[in-house]
């Protein structure tokens, strides 16, 4: 009998917590019904990664030269912020990209109200010697948030006319970043009369893109990417546009773009040693002529040696 009060007593004195411990943890997964080796999911943001890596691939190897319009969202709805991400992907996204007049050419467009579109940089409809790489990022980090409405259709006849001028033989491109619905008339038979033209077209819709018009502009399905906001669009430029780039070919640059290689007055890139642009790198730099080593600063550049000769010993060949 004493035993049975005992018992009793303990019972009734579980507390709720006591039994709520004991509920939660029925519902714990045993370890053994856990398999660690289970792939996780890949996140939306890996999908398309891998889509656009994909395709900008296709655009690096494509046989004929390529020309490419950017027309970037510079709404009110954008914010001067996330209008620099979409600055930041132009530049990442050609980070491989080898560009001046005989390689690959651009057109950066800004658009946001009817009075308010701009071709910032338009190396398409005429040619200087001076448009590589290094022209077009010294001319992106130059252009500044405008702010309005999202006129699109404008933008698009912009984006026609630019590639209308444009090489009968290049692969013409047109990339459009928006994040909102377009106003002031319809896009679509815009796109419709490039893509017939054979203009491939891709489209970024970020946060309230218009999924239905974004889709019907795109040359195909998988052109068109819908992303939930500007920080998701970020880490698609980061994971699909990621790599170590080349080299590259570098040519003769207008001497005053070198002026930040050095400080004074006096020219950073002296006899014999020129200013130059790496149209893959988009870097200046001072470089010695052929024969010639050294930084090239200030003419930094040293004769090369006769091959045959070592520490002032003849070297002969066995």
């Amino acid at each position: 009998m004493f035993a049975v009060c005992v018992f009793l007593f303990l019972l009734l004195c579980r507390t709720e917590a006591d039994f709520r411990d004991d509920e939660e943890d029925d519902d714990e997964v045993p370890i053994e019904d856990w398999d660690s080796t289970r792939p996780t999911p890949p996140s939306k943001v890996d999908v398309l990664a891998h889509v656009l890596k994909d395709q900008v691939w296709a655009l690096k190897r494509h046989p004929r030269p390529l020309d490419l319009v950017f027309l970037l969202d510079a709404s009110s709805s954008v914010g001067e912020d996330n209008f620099r991400s979409e600055l930041a992907f132009v530049a990442k996204l050609l980070a491989d990209f080898p560009l001046s007049p005989g390689h690959g050419r651009v057109a950066v467009v800004a658009f946001s109200s009817a009075d308010r579109i701009f071709a910032h940089v338009d190396h398409i409809s005429s040619t200087a010697d001076g448009d590589n790489k290094c022209s077009l990022l010294a001319a992106l980090r130059k252009i500044r948030y405008s702010g309005g409405g999202t006129y699109t259709l404008g933008a698009m006849l912009i984006a026609e006319k630019i590639l209308r001028k444009g090489r009968r033989d290049a692969n013409r491109v047109l990339i459009l970043v928006t994040d909102g619905f377009s106003n002031g008339g319809d896009p679509i038979p815009v796109a419709i009369r490039l893509k017939r033209a054979g203009v491939a077209i891709f489209t970024f819709g970020i946060r309230n893109g218009n999924v239905q018009e974004l889709s019907a502009m795109a040359s195909e399905p998988k052109n068109s990417f819908i992303l939930n906001g500007f920080r998701e669009f970020q880490s698609l430029a980061h994971r699909a546009l990621h790599e170590d780039l080349e080299v590259g070919e570098y040519v003769a640059y207008d001497p005053s773009a070198c002026g930040e290689l050095c400080s004074g007055p006096e020219p950073c890139c002296s006899d014999p040693s020129e200013c130059t642009c790496g149209i893959r790198t988009g870097q200046v730099a001072c470089l010695c002529p052929p024969g010639y080593y050294g930084n090239g600063i200030r003419g930094d550049c040293v004769r090369k040696s006769d091959p045959t000769v070592k520490s002032g010993v003849e070297v002969r060949e066995r």
